[in-house]
């Protein structure tokens, strides 16, 4: 038996490693699960947040379409009287020699005043301008409806996701505890 070795007994130092190694693991499990924990609040508060600035949007992109179809009516109607005003203007085109004349005693009274004649043609082109540009706007508009109901509809489809699915059940090595 003198030429055997004794073999020490490690039991308590391999005991001992065990025993930190599980409370390191604890430890990161301990703080993976809180993490976890406050990334799903966040995500749960921002994903609320999210919802309310679709409520918003919505609200907004219904307010603007009611915007659009005003400043249609309002651009269509202008176009209307404009037409009528020139329609009005060319029947009245027939007594031109009454006109002329009627003109001439304006510019007299008026002392060589433009006359009202030629300010209510410079006016209907005036109104035309402005309807124009009422069509321009409405179509701009209308551009910006559009790309604002896209981004509503991501922003809906986008809360259709659950967050982060699998997050509730923490750390592997909390279910051996």
């Amino acid at each position: 038996m003198a030429g055997q070795m004794q073999v020490p007994d490690h039991t308590p130092k391999v005991n001992a490693f065990r025993s930190y190694c599980m409370q390191v693991v604890d430890q990161l499990c301990t703080e993976f699960e809180r993490e976890v924990s406050q990334m799903t609040q966040d995500i749960v508060r921002y994903r609320g947040e999210l919802a309310r600035c679709a409520d918003l949007l919505a609200y907004q992109l219904g307010k603007e379409k009611q915007y659009h179809n005003m400043l249609e009516n309002i651009a269509g109607n202008s176009s209307t009287l404009v037409g009528k005003a020139a329609e009005v203007g060319q029947k009245h085109s027939a007594n031109e020699n009454v006109k002329m004349q009627m003109h001439q005693m304006l510019e007299q009274m008026f002392e060589g005043g433009k006359g009202v004649y030629a300010e209510g043609f410079g006016t209907l082109d005036e109104h035309r301008q402005i309807a124009e540009t009422h069509l321009q706007t409405s179509a701009e508009l209308q551009n910006q409806s559009i790309a604002i109901q896209k981004e509503l509809d991501n922003i809906l489809q986008a809360l259709q996701i659950p967050p982060a699915p699998g997050w509730e059940q923490g750390c592997p090595t909390a279910k051996r505890r």
